[in-house]
């Protein structure tokens, strides 16, 4: 048994010098993952954060079983993911909701599929829609939802079938400010009832920041991670603490910032490299100034 094998049968989800490359509309090869490690254990929420087209969804896809690796291992429990299962739950960037079937029936779609008895379907997904707090609108159609609530309904989804793992693909990218501190409390009350390990992908420092037990943060293409840390925001929220004393705690802003500047470092030699290929990159200050929303 290797090493890799080893920390494999200990964790839930590993990832051992994982790359994938493909060709582009051009027909030009991309590299869009490189040398990526990467385990996640029960319990665990990790958050991937990292410009676009840096290679985070490709590396939950992989995950998911929806794409194989051109270099590298994924296992999940110790055995090679092959392809998609129920123990690994996807929430998709866009709700990927069925818009002709109401609440319950999107949520119990799953269930169907697995051919489960029509009072335990019922009863999973009562439990589920008062898990998300959408048991009043649960034979409301799909259009007739806001953003959040639709999202929900994703999330009440993927938690169908009780997979031991959930792989979230931006849920939170479309939503207004608002709704979306709403539904970042949400998925860590869940997260926190539930145990789960958790994958999430987002743009937003401040997000990450405070959802994460592990931060990674991934490097401009060729995606790699270039940081990783540990953090505690978010078990403090679960044991009671305000989010909003959490996010204005001088050590959470002083983290937000050294992941800013993290991010953008790697921006900045990603675009010295290209740079010296075309004599012309862009600069440290010029960068900020893109990224200023997020200070």
């Amino acid at each position: 048994m290797t090493a890799f094998d080893q920390v494999a049968a200990m964790s839930l989800l590993s990832i051992d010098r994982l790359s994938v490359a493909y060709e582009d509309s051009a027909k030009q090869p991309v590299q869009a993952l490189q040398d990526v490690s990467l385990d996640i254990d029960a319990g665990e929420l990790v958050v991937a954060l990292g410009a676009s087209g840096c290679g985070k969804t490709t590396l939950l896809n992989v995950m998911a079983g929806f794409l194989s690796p051109d270099a590298g291992q994924a296992r999940f429990r110790g055995e090679a993911i092959t392809g998609p299962d129920a123990d690994r739950g996807v929430v998709f960037q866009n709700d990927a909701l069925f818009p002709w079937l109401d609440v319950r029936s999107n949520v119990e779609f799953p269930l169907r599929v697995k051919d489960w008895p029509k009072r335990e379907r019922a009863d999973r997904v009562d439990y589920l829609l008062r898990m998300v707090g959408l048991s009043k609108v649960a034979n409301q159609a799909i259009w007739s939802l806001s953003g959040g609530m639709q999202q929900r309904v994703g999330l009440a989804r993927a938690l169908a079938n009780d997979p031991e793992v959930l792989l979230m693909d931006e849920p939170l990218g479309a939503l207004d400010a608002i709704t979306r501190q709403t539904m970042q409390t949400l998925i860590l009350d869940l997260w926190g009832r539930t145990r789960k390990g958790i994958f999430l992908i987002t743009h937003e420092i401040e997000e990450a920041v405070f959802m994460a037990t592990q931060l990674i943060v991934m490097s401009p293409r060729p995606g790699r991670i270039v940081a990783r840390k540990n953090l505690d925001f978010s078990r403090r929220y679960l044991s009671g603490e305000p989010a909003r004393r959490i996010k204005s705690d001088p050590a959470f802003v002083a983290t937000r910032e050294e992941v800013l500047s993290l991010i953008l470092d790697s921006q900045l030699d990603s675009d010295r490299a290209e740079g010296e290929k075309s004599a012309t990159y862009i600069t440290r200050p010029k960068i900020e100034r893109l990224h200023a929303a997020h200070r």
